[in-house]
């Protein structure tokens, strides 16, 4: 199994969520985790990432495959978390 890891901006993201997406959050994590491919591959300049659908909110993670890590950058709602991750890669 992979070890997760988030970055701090994921976890401000998610600590402003109420329990029950927390939860969910959580839950497709540990989905992550145990198999990194789950989630689509993402394209152009995010090409390096994966997005896992969690209702209308998006888990956008990088897999390293030679030291078995999966790292959660972002969690935000499918509308903008896309756009924050491009200007960040910038």
């Amino acid at each position: 199994m992979y070890r997760l890891f988030y970055t701090d901006e994921a976890k401000k993201q998610i600590s402003k969520f109420d329990g029950r997406l927390k939860e969910k959050i959580r839950v497709a994590a540990e989905e992550i985790q145990a198999n990194p491919t789950v989630g689509k591959p993402l394209t152009r300049e995010l090409r390096d990432r994966f997005s896992y659908r969690v209702s209308d909110y998006r888990i956008v993670y990088r897999v390293y495959q030679t030291e078995i890590v999966v790292l959660i950058l972002a969690v935000g709602h499918r509308r903008d978390i896309y756009e924050k991750q491009k200007r960040k890669k910038s």
